[in-house]
């Protein structure tokens, strides 16, 4: 189900070789067709590291990663997405 009190996403890059870019976003989706970002974390560029990013507000019931990424390598990440209470 929906949420109205907004989340918290979390992006952790553990190791990356190769890319010259990596955007990640969590979306989210009412009906599990139409899709909106919900949260765009920064460009990791070629490096390792984290984020943490606050969202308010409506969180729609589903929720999906799409990550993009400019040249060509290999990437180890976790991304994840909590519900505010």
């Amino acid at each position: 189900a929906s949420s109205s009190a907004g989340g918290t996403g979390y992006l952790q890059v553990t190791a990356m070789s190769g890319f010259s870019a990596f955007v990640a976003k969590v979306r989210d989706s009412a009906n599990d067709a139409s899709w909106a970002d919900l949260i765009t974390f920064a460009d990791q560029g070629s490096t390792i590291g984290a984020e943490r990013a606050t969202v308010s507000g409506t969180v729609d019931r589903y929720l999906s990663v799409a990550g993009n990424v400019t040249g060509s390598g290999s990437i180890t990440c976790f991304i994840s997405f909590i519900r505010n209470p």
